[in-house]
């Protein structure tokens, strides 16, 4: 696999790290390490502490790890999607955490690497598979599914307002060929929008592929899954750390702290956290970002 520098800006750095408290001794799990940004200044804090990187892209779990190997660091690493987090670590000899982080959707190496399919800005073949293992793929799901399969998934995971519109349009395009790349299927949803109708602040498809993506990797489902096992990897005074960058994602977690939060957990942010005017400024893919952390009391 070739290995690559992806300069990926991770999103809230200043805020995750003061709520996270990486400092000697500690133990941290990064159940969405990415290229490594967030461990990078985990890692500069930890001293004799250990960081475990999980990810369930292999490619991004390659270039986090020769990012942050080096000598007397304890860092393990995990491919993995966080859904299976607990059981992975305790493969490795870990039980509990004092601090873990998931810092949700789509990174930056995903939209920009080629032949990834992820990004409606480039002609490359649908696919937006994080793991490669797995088998359905975004292609797979345009040329398959019936059509109120299609208009349920993006009215659901897209809250898309022309789903209708949008579904049949892919039904019919597939009957003349079958839909192979990112930019047929682009070019299908802005046919089938009306142009008065075009969002102002996204681009047209931006609604469709966000939908498709998370059925590929069946995104929310894993995250339900992943918030259990990381609040049972939760040491007493542990925090657990998500960003979300959609209302679904984050509607989700705010429900999960919420009934945390009637028993031994307490939430430490009663809004979530935004990233300010000059983060968004140098970093414009965080300006959706939205923090919220829950800790175990005891």
């Amino acid at each position: 696999m070739r290995t690559v520098l992806i300069v990926h800006i991770p999103a809230l750095l200043d805020k995750v790290v003061e709520f996270l408290e990486p400092i000697e001794g500690k133990r941290i799990l990064d159940a969405t390490v990415g290229t490594g940004g967030h461990s990078e200044a985990f890692l500069k804090r930890l001293g004799s502490g250990a960081l475990v990187a999980l990810d369930q892209d292999s490619q991004a779990l390659e270039i986090a790890r020769t990012r942050l190997n080096g000598p007397g660091r304890q860092v393990s690493f995990i491919h993995s999607n966080f859904s299976n987090m607990k059981q992975a670590a305790e493969n490795l000899g870990f039980y509990k955490f004092d601090g873990i982080l998931m810092d949700l959707g789509v990174s930056k190496l995903q939209l920009t690497e080629p032949d990834r399919g992820f990004s409606f800005n480039r002609n490359e073949e649908l696919d937006m598979r994080m793991d490669k293992r797995q088998h359905l793929t975004a292609k797979g799901i345009v040329n398959k599914y019936k059509e109120d399969s299609l208009r349920g998934l993006l009215q659901e995971y897209g809250e898309e307002p022309f789903a209708r519109r949008i579904a049949a349009a892919i039904i019919h395009y597939r009957q003349k060929k079958r839909i192979e790349t990112t930019l047929e299927l682009a070019e299908i949803v802005k046919k089938a929008v009306p142009r008065k109708a075009w969002p102002k602040r996204i681009q047209p498809e931006t609604r469709t592929f966000q939908a498709i993506r998370i059925a590929v990797n069946n995104e929310l489902e894993n995250l339900k899954q992943g918030l259990a096992q990381a609040v049972d990897l939760l040491d007493t005074g542990g925090k657990l750390l998500v960003i979300s960058y959609h209302s679904l994602e984050d509607r989700i977690v705010k429900r999960y702290f919420k009934s945390c939060s009637q028993n031994s957990f307490k939430i430490l942010t009663k809004k979530p956290i935004a990233p300010e005017k000059e983060e968004i400024f140098n970093n414009p893919q965080s300006r959706s970002a939205k923090l919220r952390v829950l800790e175990r009391a005891s």
